[in-house]
């Protein structure tokens, strides 16, 4: 029974590095935590925790998620990009949104959940029929721990640098530490 516990939670953490026979590729950091894993002709999707010791006994989390699925051929990164703006949560901003070429697009917001803001890193990509977004969110806490945003963030640029659809990637656009709502402490 122990074997197959340990088996089980083996398999969960198996990182996949590409979605919908291939055509969505992406690399994520070993440490993290692979929860929720689909992956079919049409649809991948990938749901991650983020170990963040900040968080350790709150009820706040880092979270990352990798959705990819086909689309009708006229639907374009706008459109894709702007759900975010109509998706209203409580004390949602926008506080960057990065056109990255034709095809990439990302928007860094905030909102407010459990009590705390958080920050949400969104890339977004479209090309061939095929979309793609990669979401990160983690909370601002009070004496949270600024080196590890820093990682994350800089964990994200690196993800949406090797994030392609069909080979396909522009990764021009980086979202800046020093651009973010500022830590509370």
């Amino acid at each position: 029974m122990l074997l197959l516990v340990a088996l089980s939670q083996v398999i969960a953490q198996t990182a996949p590095t590409s979605f919908i026979e291939k055509r969505v590729t992406f690399s994520i950091p070993s440490y993290w935590v692979i929860q929720l894993q689909e992956n079919t002709k049409t649809v991948g999707r990938t749901q991650i925790i983020i170990p963040y010791p900040a968080t350790d006994n709150t009820p706040h989390s880092a979270n990352a998620a990798i959705i990819a699925n086909t689309l009708p051929g006229n639907v374009t990164v706008k459109d894709v990009g702007d759900r975010v703006y109509r998706n209203q949560y409580p004390g949602m901003a926008i506080v960057n949104d990065i056109p990255d070429g034709k095809n990439w697009r990302t928007i860094v917001w905030t909102a407010q959940t459990e009590g705390a803001p958080y920050i949400m890193l969104d890339r977004f990509g479209v090309v061939n029929g095929v979309a793609v977004e990669f979401l990160v969110g983690f909370p601002l806490l009070e004496n949270g721990d600024p080196k590890w945003v820093e990682r994350v963030v800089g964990e994200f640029n690196t993800l949406c640098k090797g994030l392609k659809i069909d080979g396909t990637n522009s990764s021009e656009a980086k979202v800046h530490i020093d651009k973010l709502p500022a830590q509370k402490n």
